[in-house]
């Protein structure tokens, strides 16, 4: 089993190359830590990754 982060497979998802796979009773837990530096680059790579914190964290419980 292999698990990727949403914003890294999004495009190939759509373009039917991958396909996501909900499993029903997996419970996973995974813990992170982001360090966010106001002088340091954002590159796509890194905003895709704070996108989709923001939206996870959006969701309801």
């Amino acid at each position: 089993m292999t698990v990727l982060p949403l914003y890294t497979v999004k495009k190939s998802i759509h373009e039917k190359s991958l396909a996501a796979v909900r499993v029903e009773d997996c419970k996973m837990s995974q813990f992170r830590q982001v360090i966010y530096h106001k002088n340091k680059v954002l590159t796509p790579q890194i905003q895709g990754m704070l996108d989709t914190i923001v939206e996870v964290a959006k969701r309801p419980f």
